[in-house]
Parts: structure tokens; C-alpha cells; sequence
């Protein structure tokens, strides 16, 4: 198929016409970009201005509207069951809306497809595990497709991918999520087809061989909070008419391209920062209406690049404002016409945290602010050097000083107030005394120090006759005041990158509320770090430093609804946050460490989320609630090697404490006393003494699936380091010494079900002489030998199980088989957990005998006088191996749980296989049909001994080990690893048949070559099962690495060399070869070597335009490495 199929046509006149290779979803110039090397001065990035992005109410109708995203509806129907939960572990199908998750990782899987999704309403919950392929191209880890229907509401979530093609793939399918997942080292990372109104947040692309995301004819959807960093290509690439997409705080560096618009229309790019990539962000191809705003493109080669192949196929009518352009070496190159580098002129802080949003900051700029409102006024438009060809920004964003400041002043008039010098021992009340709204004070780096007087504050901003709005504070130090920032009354403003130390209150929030925002300060040797009182709510305090004060660090009084995040608060001599009367607060991600208290929540704080946070090595307590604080959250917290407690409660009822660990505290590790009505579960607690508590408080929650905080399979009590009982039925939970109450420390019930660390389980071979295995995972199908699928009848479903699912009956359904194996000698077993055992219980019967549960005892009934009971009753709500054998002596013996449970001699006894027949009930007695759930019925033609059933108990959850080549004649096994399928005439025993892919295996011989050859393509398949006769291997090949007619492609088995097992013709539509072999070892699809430049493969040398690009300027760059182009047009 040469380069007639494959080849790439350049026409070089003015314009180049580059055409997609869309096989690999990399594009040509992307391609061409690897040959113009562009050289990067090194430089220092300026730090990114935290600032308030709030626009002053009274001016907001004078901004230029943006043009934002279609809003993703939601789905009307949401039919996704979260109550049910399927458990996967290995590739597989989903074909059935759900809730499945993953449970361990799938490494080196050679699947095409490893998790293919084919129905609507699917959450695939990767639980932080990995699903990792061995880099075969065209692969897939997660691919979500029906052909006949375009798919709704799929979210994958909490997943690794890498080693694919594509690392997850979405296509046709619309009003989904990705959310905190990451795909590296794969062809793509992520890649959206014709897939639109999706939301994908909190991804991480990185290190993939073309993009990290590709979104192509995708719109609608929001990319949010995500890093794509060191691909070979791009890191968002937006092609062929995606559109109205938004793209929102992204982290776009080490690129070749940060973000790349292609033929791309109406999307929204902000808060995007994108460094040292060859190209910052680019917009070619008739992408128009894009808005770029809110954005810091650093340190590139080019910062932004329009219309870099200068055709007839313009950039055009993209509005970029407000935008930092930072070191790089050409700012920006525009060909384009119509696009707009600048807004009208607005009163707001923008992004360097000027009063005007206008147009863009560049840091090679070299006019002037004339009249000082940050806005430049000489050498207009900015062109970047004559490289904006139409117009340029009109606004460019400067850093004018705004009005100099040098000494104390009451500020009453809107603007930017710029402190120009220190100002020292004021004894003035209120030095910087700001009493209108929308002013940016910024200190610039200087200090206002006052005296130590009371009563006395460096920046006050207060107005008796109106609440203030939108005042800002920043980049400045305040040491000796009582207050070293104080607001009061005021609304909507921002306290940012401050040092307050040395005052009685560092910052100082009295009844001030909505929206303001404190963030990147350092509060320090003050007697109050940080203070909101009296009702200052719905705040943001944030990434603050509050340590080493006399008394507190962050503290709260009377004020709800503030989020505290991220911040440290150390080293305090009382306590590091603390809430007084305060609800509906959260308080996340903080660290307090080496105070009195790390956190105290105290006089009826409610309802407040206190969570991720680290409470460590305080001289008392981690985390103390009193004095009737109720109904708080506390969870997923870190309270370890504090003088005495982990966690207290004193006289505070109602909380729910879970996923906390308390680990090495000297006292105990949680103390409840005088406090009721509390719910502690799934915490982790490793100290001298666990636990101690005088009131009436629930250790545990409600036995349920989930992964707990110590990795186990069921979410009920809490992990205690000294619990001395044991696990007897291997889920994970104590069974004996229940209620755990740490030797009486619990005074009132105890943990009922406390976590156990469980030894790994592996799975067991089967052994030899099975004949049929219903898992009941999914369906009711026999996986041995395909020969035995059920069908569903009455109420019957799957559920989790044992061992992944199980069948599910409700006393009136069965599975109904119409045939089943037949043996004179036989052991019939499975795993049951039953709701009722009164009576009879069917487990496997037809209508003339079988299997059952009789009062719960193993029992077989046939005819008259064959009647054997085992000895001993299952227990109910529990799982329970049962299995009967019958030898050829004519002996029954019954197994429970692993061991023997009683025995008859009864000869004469056979399968049953009657009309009738089922699992879980039979068609004559509905009464006896069974009640609760069966996994994984087996049965074998020969009776097992104690041994190996006993090996089948000891694997639990682990199961029997599913092996994919049963015995019998024309076995067909599907290897998805390597896209080939194994035909065996006849398995005598059955095995494992696996298949990998390399590129190491012998060389070709001289007269043909391996498909593809660069890299080479070998199957190294081995089987474990014994086989006689022939095997029929077939592959499928692809066919555009084929470079001459698929009719000459050979399937060769390397075996002393090379030989041709082809079965011909070659299938040339479905791309199939097929060969015949009585052995296993390397096989490799080969075609004959044909010469360069036979295009029509008619071995003839075709003449061809060659054109050496060397010395040829090419995007502004001379080309200096041999880039040869074949003109194929000719």
C-alpha cells in the first residue's frame, strides 16, 4: 500500500496545505514543528498577582458581555443505580447501566479494548487503580462507544491510565464526566470523537506521545482544573469544529503546543497558565470567536500564534484580554484579521491588579502610563514587534504606581494607592484610614509600623454610613499596631500576600461578610493571627501562614459559613483554629501542628465539616470538640503524636467522625466523655489506649461494600491496633471479642464490627475434572464449556457476591438449564449466603433429585431410601462454602466451609439432568426455591478430596482462578491482548492460552519484512492446556502498515526459522490472516520487501518530486535539519 496509501502531500508555494494522518490523531504540523527547533532564553517567570476579580456593582452593565459555553444541561433521566455495585478486576465489557468499580489494578493487559462501555447511565470508578496496556498503538484503555446509539450520562472517575493508544476514548457520547483521573505515557491521553456537553475535571495528561487531550467535533463541555504537561505534541488540542467549549484552569506546560484551536470556533480559554512549551497557545484554520482571557502564557518560545500557515484560512474575530504575556521570546504573531487584543476600558481589578480591565500585560511593552491608571499611553497599538499584522492592543496593561502614598491618609476616593516609602512609629489611630469603596491599596513591599498603642490599626476600612465594597489590601507589612488590618463593615474585598505580626490582632474581620478573601498573608507574633467576629460570614481564608502567635491562629467567633482551606497554623501557644459559636463553617486542608489544640470547635459550634486536615505533635489535644458542639462532620483527618489526645469529645453529641486516623498519642487516642449520640466509624486507631468513653455512642455503621480506611472489601467499624478477635468468614471484619470496648475504656456497647487486616487471597486452579461453572457474574452463562447457559426465570438477579457477582433469588425464581453434564461420579459446590434456611432450599436440582438445604444442612434427595443430611446448619447472613461429593464406591460426603460435615454410602446415584432442572429452584415445588444468593456453582465428574475442597474454601474472595482453554473439541479462545483467536481441535486438559506483543523477537530473513516494521510486531503466544491435533491461529492485521496488496501477506511461526503456516486467501475485508501449527512460539505477519518508490507496488521505480527543505523559511524559522518532501500530485 506504500506511500500511494500512506504518503503525505506538501504543495510549497506561499501557502502549505498540511493534510491529517488522523490514524494517529497527530498532526503533520505538529510534526514539522520537531525539525524548527525554537531557542527559549532562559528567564524567571514574574509570580502570578493574586487579585479580587469582583467588578464594582454600580459599573458592572459598562463591561463587554463574553461570550460563554453553552451550559451543559443535565440529563433528565438519570438511570444509573448506585445501590448497586459491581466490582471489576479484569478488562471486560460493560453493557448494562451501573455502578462499577474497579478493584485492583490491570497491568500489561495486550487488550484492544480493555474497558469498553457500550450503555448509557455508567459509572466506571477507577478507586484509584490502575488499567496499564504494553504501548500497542490503536489500543484503548477505556473506550466508550455503542455504533447504534449515541451514549448519555457515562462518568469515569478516580482512574490510571497509561500505555494505550488512546488512554480513555469517548465517542458519540454526550453529558458525561471525567473527573480526577490521569493518563500518561499513552498515544493520547484523553480523546474525545463527536462527543459533546461533558464535563472533565481534575485530569492529569501527561507525558503522551501526542496530546494530552484531543477534543475533536466535541462541544459544549467544560475542561476544568487539569494538568497536561510534557507531551510530544500538544496539550489540549480543540480540532474540527469543536465549539462553545470551556476551558478553565489549566496547567499547560513543557508542550510542543500548551493549547492548540484548529478549525475551532466560539470557546472560552481562562485561567490558563501555560509555560515553556515551543507554542503557548495557538489559533489556525478558520478558528474564530475564540475567547482568551484570565490567562499567564510564560516563558515560551511563542506566546501566542495565529495563522502560522499563513493560507487563506485565517484565524479570525478571537477576542484576547486581560491576559499576562511573560518572557517569552516572541510574544505574539498574528496574520489573522479582526481579532481584538483589547476590551473597552472598564473600571475592575485585572489580571496584574490594576483598577482597568482593558487589554493584555506583555512584559516586553516599552510605552508608558502618562496618566497613571495602569493603562499604557505611548507606542499604541502593541504589536509585538510588527508581528500583530492588523492592529494590536490598544490598552496594554501596565504596572503604574497609581497614586504614590508616603505617609498616613485617609483615602475617601476610589483607585490605586501605591505606598512609596516605609512609614515608621505612627502614632496616628488609623494610619491608612480607607473609607470608600473600590480602592486598591498595595503596599508595594513596604511597612506601616505603629507604636504598640490599643485601639490603634495600620490599615482601618470602615464607613459609619455605608458597608464598603471591593477594597483591596496587598503586598504589604504592618508590625506594632492593635490591629494590624481591620474591616469593618465591609464587603466583596480581598486581603492578600500581607505580614502582619508584632499586634494584638494580625487581621481583623469584625461583621464583615460576603465574599472577601484572605489569602497568601503571614500572621505571626500577634495575640490573635487572623479574627472574624460577629457575623462576619461566607469568607475565604486560604493559603494563609497564622503560626507562632501568643494565643491563636485562625480564629472564629460568632461567624458562619467561612471556608477555611489550606492553611498553616502552627506553633501557636493556645490553639491553631478555633470556631466559638460558629456554624456551617468548613475547615479543610490545614495544617496545625505544635499548638495547645490543633483545632477546637466550643460553644455549640454546629454543623461544621471538618475535614483532610493535620493536627499533629500539640501539646494537648489534636482536635477538641466541647460545650455542646453538635452535628459537626469530622472526617478523613490526621490527629497523631499529640501529649494527650488524638480527638476529644466533651459534652458534644451528634457528630459523625469517620476516616480519621489517630495514631501515637501519648494519652489516648479519642476520648468521648459526658457526650452521646455520636457516630464513629471507619477510623484508624494505633495507640497505647485506642479508645475511652462514658456515654452512649455508636462504634460502627451498617456492614456495607466499599473499600475502608485500612483497604478491606466492607465499610463497618474502626481499625483498632489491639483487637484480639478474629476473622473467621474473610470479609474483612472481626468476628469474635464483639462488641470491641477495649477492655470496658467503651463504657456502653462497644465496635460490633471492627476492621481486620485481612491476608492477601489468591485464587486457586481448579482442579482436574470440571465440567461446568456458573459464576454468575453478570449472566447465566457456564464459562467452562459453553455448553450449559441458563436462563433467568422469576425473580432472580445478580448482585455482589463472594467472588464478584452472584446470582440473586428472592424465594420465587430460578436459573433454568435445559441440559446439563452427566456423571455417575461427580462433586457439586458453590459458596451460599442465605436469607431463609426453614425446609427445603434448592441449590442444583432437577425434578426427580439434587442438591439442596434442608433446615439448612447439606442434603441430597433422591428416590427412597437415598436421603443424606449433613451434620451441622449453615449460618444465615453469612457467606458459607457448601459442596457434596459422590466417589465410585458410592459414598456421599458433605463439606462445609472446608471441612467434612458428615457422609452415606448410597450406590447408584448420577447427576441430575432431568427436565426441571436449575440452580437455585426446580419447576415442580416453587416453595423450595431459594432465598438469598449463589456463587460460583461448579460442577466436576469426579468426587473431590478433602484437600482440594478445603483449597477452594481457603481462597475466599479470591475464587478459583478463571482459565480461558476448557477441555473439549473445537475450542475457540478470544486473545483481546494481541486481537488473535486460537481454534484448538480437541483439549484434552484444560489450561491458560495467553498471547503479548514485542518488538524484540527473531529478524526477518532477507525476502520479507515484519507488518509493521518500524517498530516490529511479534506474537509471543503460550498455552498452558494439553492439546492433540492441530491449532488454527488468526490475527488481525492493520492495514495502512501494509505497504504493498494484503493478497501477498503470509503468516509466518519462527521454529528453526521462519515458516509459512498461511491459510489462504487472506480475508481482506475483515483484515484477518490465519495459519495452522501443532506448537506455540513467535508469529509474525509478513509481507514481501518491495523496492523504494514503487508506488503502484508494480515493481517499477517511480519517479517522484523531491523537494529538500533545507534552507527554505518556513514559519518564521529557516530549516536546518533535511526535512524531504514527496509531491505525490505530480
Amino acid at each position: 500500500m506504500g506511500l500511494s496509501k500512506g504518503g503525505l502531500s506538501l504543495n510549497l508555494t506561499l501557502t502549505v496545505s498540511l493534510i491529517i494522518i488522523l490514524g494517529l490523531a497527530s498532526f503533520v504540523f505538529a510534526a514539522v514543528f520537531k525539525n524548527s527547533p525554537v531557542s527559549i532564553s532562559p528567564s524567571v517567570e514574574e509570580p502570578v498577582q493574586t487579585q479580587n476579580t469582583q467588578t464594582v456593582t454600580s459599573i458592572d452593565s459598562t463591561i463587554q458581555p463574553v461570550s460563554e459555553p453553552t451550559p451543559i444541561e443535565e440529563e433528565p433521566t438519570n438511570e444509573i443505580n448506585s445501590n448497586i455495585l459491581t466490582p471489576i478486576s479484569s478488562c471486560t465489557v460493560i453493557s448494562a447501566p451501573g455502578l462499577y468499580v474497579l478493584t485492583t489494578n490491570i497491568l500489561n493487559s495486550g487488550a484492544t479494548k480493555c474497558i469498553e462501555i457500550t450503555s448509557s447511565n455508567v459509572i466506571f470508578d477507577g478507586a484509584g487503580y490502575t488499567v496499564d496496556g504494553i504501548d500497542t498503538g490503536g489500543s484503548t484503555g477505556v473506550y466508550v462507544y455503542n455504533p447504534s446509539a449515541t451514549l448519555n450520562n457515562v462518568t469515569i472517575k478516580n482512574l490510571i491510565l497509561a500505555d494505550w493508544g488512546n488512554g480513555m476514548y469517548y465517542r458519540s457520547t454526550q453529558n458525561g464526566s471525567i473527573t480526577n483521573s490521569t493518563a500518561n505515557s499513552n498515544g493520547n491521553g484523553i480523546f474525545l470523537y463527536a462527543s459533546s456537553s461533558n464535563t472533565l475535571q481534575n485530569i492529569e495528561a501527561s507525558l503522551n506521545t501526542y496530546n494530552g487531550l484531543l477534543i475533536h467535533t466535541s462541544s459544549n463541555s467544560n475542561m476544568l482544573s487539569s494538568i497536561v504537561t510534557n507531551n510530544n505534541d500538544n496539550g489540549f488540542f480543540f480540532y474540527a469544529s469543536s465549539s462553545n467549549n470551556n476551558l478553565s484552569s489549566i496547567v499547560a506546560n513543557n508542550n510542543d503546543i500548551g493549547v492548540l484551536f484548529q478549525y475551532s470556533y466560539n470557546n472560552m480559554a481562562q485561567n490558563i497558565t501555560t509555560s515553556t512549551n515551543n507554542y503557548g497557545i495557538v489559533l489556525v484554520d478558520y478558528s474564530s470567536g475564540n475567547v482568551l482571557t484570565n490567562n499567564v502564557v510564560s516563558s515560551n518560545g511563542y506566546g501566542i500564534y495565529l495563522n502560522f500557515i499563513q493560507s487563506t484560512n485565517s484565524a479570525s474575530n478571537n477576542r484576547i484580554y486581560n491576559n499576562k504575556f511573560i518572557n517569552n521570546t516572541v510574544s505574539a504573531v498574528d496574520t489573522g484579521t479582526n481579532n481584538t487584543y483589547n476590551t473597552t476600558k472598564t473600571l475592575g481589578t485585572n489580571i496584574i491588579g490594576g483598577p482597568y480591565l482593558g487589554g493584555n500585560f506583555w512584559s516586553n511593552y516599552n510605552g508608558s502610563d502618562t496618566d497613571g491608571d495602569g493603562l499604557g499611553d505611548t507606542n499604541l497599538p502593541y504589536n509585538s514587534g510588527g508581528n500583530i499584522v492588523n492592529g494590536g492592543d490598544y490598552l496594554t496593561l501596565t504596572k503604574g504606581a497609581g497614586t504614590p502614598v508616603t505617609s498616613c491618609m485617609v483615602i475617601s476616593t476610589p483607585g490605586v494607592y501605591t505606598l512609596t516609602t516605609n512609614i515608621l512609629n505612627s502614632s496616628v489611630v488609623a494610619c491608612i484610614n480607607i473609607t470608600v469603596s473600590n480602592v486598591i491599596f498595595d503596599g508595594a513591599g513596604y511597612t506601616i509600623d505603629g507604636v504598640d498603642t490599643l485601639s490603634t490599626y495600620g490599615v482601618y476600612v470602615y464607613n459609619p454610613s455605608i458597608a464598603l465594597t471591593n477594597v483591596s489590601v496587598k503586598n504589604l507589612r504592618l508590625t506594632d499596631w492593635y490591629g494590624g488590618i481591620y474591616y469593618l463593615n465591609a464587603q466583596n474585598g480581598s486581603i492578600v500576600n500581607n505580614t502582619a505580626s508584632s499586634s494584638n490582632h494580625g487581621i481583623y474581620l469584625f461583621s464583615s461578610s460576603n465574599n472577601n478573601i484572605i489569602t497568601s498573608n503571614t500572621a505571626n507574633l500577634n495575640q490573635y493571627g487572623i479574627l472574624l467576629q460577629s457575623s462576619s460570614n461566607n469568607n475565604i481564608i486560604t493559603s494563609n501562614n497564622a503560626s507562632s502567635n501568643i494565643n491563636y491562629g485562625i480564629t472564629l467567633f460568632s461567624s458562619d459559613s467561612n471556608n477555611i482551606t489550606n492553611n498553616t497554623a502552627s506553633s501557636n501557644t493556645n490553639y491553631g483554629i478555633w470556631l466559638d459559636s460558629s456554624n456551617n463553617n468548613i475547615v479543610t486542608s490545614n495544617v496545625a501542628n505544635l499548638n495547645q489544640y490543633g483545632i477546637r470547635l466550643s460553644s455549640s459550634s454546629s454543623n461544621n465539616i471538618i475535614t483532610r486536615n493535620t493536627a499533629s505533635s500539640n501539646s494537648h489535644t489534636g482536635i477538641f470538640l466541647d460545650s455542646s458542639s453538635s452535628n459537626n462532620i469530622i472526617t478523613s483527618n490526621t490527629a497523631n503524636s499529640n501529649t494527650y489526645y488524638g480527638i476529644i469529645l466533651f459534652a458534644s453529641n451528634n457528630n459523625t467522625l469517620t476516616s480519621n486516623t489517630a495514631n501515637s498519642n501519648s494519652d489516648t487516642g479519642i476520648f468521648l466523655d459526658f457526650s452521646n449520640s455520636n457516630t464513629i466509624f471507619n477510623n484508624f486507631f494505633n495507640n497505647s489506649v485506642n479508645a475511652a468513653d462514658t456515654g452512649i455512642n455508636s462504634w460502627n455503621t451498617t456492614k456495607t461494600a466499599g473499600t475502608n480506611i485500612i483497604g478491606g472489601p466492607f465499610i463497618g467499624g474502626n481499625f483498632w491496633s489491639d483487637y484480639n478477635g478474629t476473622d473467621t468468614d474473610g470479609d474483612g471484619l472481626g468476628d469474635t471479642n464483639i462488641p470491641y470496648n477495649l477492655g470496658g475504656n467503651i463504657v456502653n456497647g462497644g465496635d460490633y464490627l471492627p476492621l481486620v487486616e485481612s491476608p492477601e487471597l489468591l485464587c486457586v486452579s481448579p482442579p482436574q475434572g470440571m465440567v461446568s461453572w456458573w459464576p454468575g457474574d453478570g449472566n447465566a452463562d457456564d464459562i467452562w464449556l459453553n455448553s450449559y447457559d441458563g436462563i433467568l426465570i422469576g425473580d432472580v438477579s445478580f448482585s455482589m457476591g463472594k467472588i464478584n457477582q452472584a446470582f440473586s433469588f428472592s424465594g420465587s425464581g430460578r436459573v433454568s438449564l435445559n441440559s446439563a453434564p452427566s456423571a455417575t461420579a461427580f462433586t457439586i459446590e458453590t459458596w451460599v449466603f442465605a436469607n431463609q434456611i426453614n425446609s427445603y432450599r434448592t441449590i442444583y436440582s432437577d425434578n426427580d433429585r439434587g442438591f439442596f438445604l434442608r433446615d439448612g444442612k447439606i442434603n441430597w434427595w433422591a428416590s427412597f431410601p437415598c436421603i443424606f443430611v449433613a451434620n451441622t446448619p449453615i449460618i444465615t447472613g453469612s457467606w458459607n462454602h457448601i459442596a457434596i461429593t459422590f466417589n465410585s464406591q458410592g459414598n456421599f460426603t458433605a463439606y462445609l466451609n472446608g471441612m467434612p460435615d458428615g457422609s452415606l454410602s448410597c450406590p447408584g446415584q448420577f447427576l441430575p439432568t432431568q427436565p426441571g432442572l436449575g440452580i437455585g429452584g426446580h419447576s415442580i415445588t416453587p416453595s423450595e426455591d431459594f432465598n438469598g444468593l449463589i456463587d460460583e456453582l461448579e460442577i466436576f465428574n469426579r468426587a473431590l478430596n478433602s484437600t482440594e475442597i478445603q483449597a477452594i474454601y481457603n481462597a475466599g474472595s479470591a475464587g478459583k482462578c478463571k482459565l480461558n482453554t476448557p477441555a473439549g473439541t473445537n475450542v475457540s479462545v478470544d486473545l483481546t491482548s494481541c486481537n488473535a483467536t486460537l481454534t484448538f481441535d480437541n483439549v484434552t486438559f484444560a489450561g491458560n492460552s495467553i498471547c503479548g506483543t514485542t518488538s524484540n523477537g527473531p529478524p526477518p530473513d532477507s525476502g520479507f519484512s515484519i507488518v509493521p516494521s518500524s517498530p516490529p510486531l511479534y506474537f509471543d503466544v503460550n498455552v498452558s492446556a494439553n492439546f492433540t491435533g492441530n491449532v488454527t491461529a488468526c490475527f488481525v492485521y492493520d492495514e495502512s502498515q501494509v505497504n504493498g496488496p494484503e493478497a501477498n501477506l503470509r503468516l509466518r511461526q519462527f521454529s528453526n526459522g521462519w515458516n509459512d503456516i498461511t491459510i489462504l486467501p487472506v480475508d481482506t475485508v475483515n483484515n484477518i490472516i490465519c495459519g495452522r501449527t501443532d506448537h506455540f512460539s513467535f508469529f509474525a505477519v509478513t509481507e514481501p520487501v518491495y523496492q523504494c518508490g514503487d508506488v503502484n507496488n508494480d515493481g517499477v521505480h517511480d519517479v517522484l518530486d523531491v523537494v529538500n527543505m533545507v534552507g527554505v523559511a518556513f514559519r518564521g524559522q529557516t530549516q536546518t535539519e533535511p526535512l524531504w518532501v514527496w509531491d505525490l500530485n505530480e
